[in-house]
């Protein structure tokens, strides 16, 4: 297939994402009303089968459509929907406003205000997290007038849909240049599957992470051929290339692991010789693509990272899991993974096409035992579990690439028994009807196993988390309707309520040690408890606020005290009460239910 024809049709599908999240949101969040008590498992489960059911049919199908959109736009919806039925039309996403899903909203909360890089908690600190996916949707959040927590699903399931059509993109230009037999229709279904299974928690990783396998053939392919492939033809995919790094680096920095030990074993299979020449002809734009993107948001961050701080938390966080292998325990999904691999293992010389997808599974058994060795050397891990969903979209590819070596083996024997060549051939760039049946129905039952676990206990507490996370927007409207834009931007001097997942406003400290940006002064915000707690006046807090250069939004407790919290540099929270008389009756305030916001020195 042509390029242009590739371009022309998955690139409408990836403009069409959004439109996507959005129809099944407002359909959602319609059907909500006629199932107040939540979904349940059993029908939940039979949703997400009837639609394996559509893309096993697909598979069947896929030699004969001959149109692209409608293959892809099916793929996007069986990558959306069992999410969307798992979101039951909540209105928010999954967690709420806690755990994770705190700091994520935070985010787009600051991204509706602010154009440059910075953190979700600290407004003294530079930017934590590469932030472009949060910067696109909060500007979107910007100009339609929705919160956080509403825009949110919308944008995740938008995410996900562009996701499949950016894979099956790939794909079609790894079938052009003849590396791989995988089907697009398989290789999107296996994105999909792996998509709404591990990485709906994270969508803004897994449109980095998916594109690794793919990317990876067609890098292989440039290093095998660097020797003689024209200078400029090196340096447009250079280009590509860099675009890919720059866009990871900008959105999910992890990838960075992952992809430079893909790297390294694509170089070491590959083997390329080549002067220095064309050498740097596909390695310096990569490089300069790359870093121009990236600099935008990892710049500050940089040069504020030799001031010290509270250290990287982050590569504390969850050593057990970094260190357990990514398969699951099902004993089913395990026999699949270790079949595959070991299928691969006995077919190296013959199928060349699946080095590269080697390449990325020894990438992810790399990234666990450099995090199993961090963890006993030093403590902490390198978040290794990340690669969860890339495993399982490889061992799906693997699992094709399997029983269609089964189904040539069969063919061969037939052969061999002289049967009519033309009743049995087989071809590697369709889909077989029965082994696209069995790969997409086994990996369908065993994705579909973990999510209904979950669903029973998440449709109990659905219309609870409905429930606190309307209370919260209502009052962050509430706050924003009675002091306008003087709050984008302003630090809170109490936090109370999760306010920075529905306004665009700071706190004084993180309020989970997990995400505490490395170059945060934790113990100035300890200095800084001390002294609110010392104010008695209006001038006297007045003074405090203006020496640690904060603009104040201060919100009251329900039993009137004005409390405020931080963490200290062992991540436990400080906490001390100011005097109700230092609050000015005189500051513009608003008052919210139970709760009144105040907004003091400095707005």
């Amino acid at each position: 297939m042509k390029r242009s024809v590739i371009l022309a049709t998955y690139l409408p599908l990836v403009l069409l994402s959004p439109l996507i999240g959005w129809v099944l949101n407002i359909a959602l969040v319609a059907n909500a009303r006629f199932a107040e008590s939540g979904s349940n498992a059993t029908q939940t489960a039979s949703l997400m089968l009837l639609g394996g059911v559509a893309i096993m049919a697909l598979a069947y199908l896929g030699h004969r459509l001959r149109d692209g959109i409608i293959r892809g736009l099916a793929l996007q919806l069986v990558a959306v929907v069992p999410l969307a039925v798992l979101l039951r039309g909540t209105g928010t996403y999954l967690f709420g406003v806690n755990g994770d899903q705190q700091f994520r909203l935070a985010l787009v909360e600051k991204y509706t205000y602010f154009f440059t890089p910075v953190d979700a908690y600290d407004a003294q600190a530079p930017g934590f997290y590469p932030g472009l996916w949060f910067w696109l949707s909060g500007k979107l959040m910007r100009v339609v007038g929705w919160s956080a927590p509403r825009g949110y699903p919308v944008v995740a399931l938008a995410t996900l849909a562009a996701t499949t059509a950016i894979v099956c993109w790939l794909w079609e230009e790894c079938r052009r240049k003849q590396l791989t037999a995988v089907p697009t229709a398989v290789a999107g279904l296996a994105a999909s599957l792996a998509g709404w299974f591990f990485a709906a928690y994270e969508p803004y990783s897994w449109i980095v992470l998916a594109p690794i396998v793919p990317v990876s053939y067609l890098f292989l392919d440039a290093l095998r051929n660097l020797g003689t492939t024209p200078v400029r033809g090196l340096a447009v995919t250079g280009a590509w290339l860099g675009l890919y790094l720059g866009l990871a680096a900008s959105t999910y920095s992890l990838v960075a692991i992952p992809v430079g030990l893909v790297t390294l074993i694509l170089l070491a299979v590959a083997r390329p010789r080549a002067g220095l020449k064309k050498w740097a002809a596909l390695f310096a734009p990569a490089i300069l693509v790359a870093g121009v993107l990236a600099a935008y948001w990892w710049a500050g961050y940089l040069l504020h990272r030799g001031e010290g701080g509270a250290g990287n938390v982050a590569a504390s966080y969850a050593p057990a899991e970094s260190v357990a292998f990514a398969f699951p325990e099902d004993p089913l999904w395990a026999a699949l993974c270790l079949i595959a691999v070991a299928s691969v293992a006995a077919q190296w010389h013959a199928l060349r096409a699946l080095e590269a997808h080697v390449a990325v599974l020894g990438g992810c058994v790399a990234w666990y035992a450099l995090s199993a060795v961090r963890n006993v050397a030093v403590g902490g891990s390198l978040l290794a579990f990340r690669s969860t969903p890339l495993v399982m979209m490889i061992v799906v590819l693997l699992a094709w690439e399997l029983f269609t070596l089964v189904v040539q083996a069969l063919a061969s024997a037939r052969l061999r028994a002289g049967a009519p060549e033309r009743a049995i051939r087989v071809s590697r760039h369709r889909p077989l009807p029965p082994v696209g049946a069995l790969a997409c129905g086994v990996a369908l039952i065993v994705a579909a196993q973990h999510p209904t676990a979950e669903l029973s206990s998440y449709a109990q507490e659905a219309q609870k988390a409905r429930s606190q996370v309307d209370a919260l927007v209502e009052l962050g409207t509430c706050v924003h309707n009675g002091l306008g834009e003087k709050i984008d931007g302003a630090s809170l001097v109490a936090y109370e309520l999760n306010l920075p997942a529905v306004l665009p406003v700071f706190t004084q400290a993180p309020p989970n040690i997990t995400y505490v940006n490395p170059t945060t002064n934790l113990t100035s915000h300890e200095r800084l408890i001390a002294a609110l707690s010392g104010a008695h006046t209006t001038e006297e807090l007045k003074q405090i606020l203006a020496d640690y250069r904060l603009d104040g939004l201060a919100a009251l407790e329900r039993d009137g005290r004005l409390v405020v919290r931080a963490l200290d540099t062992q991540g436990r929270i400080v906490e001390t009460a100011i005097d109700p008389a230092a609050v000015s009756n005189e500051w513009e305030s608003v008052t919210c239910g139970e709760t009144r916001v105040i907004l003091t020195a400095g707005s």
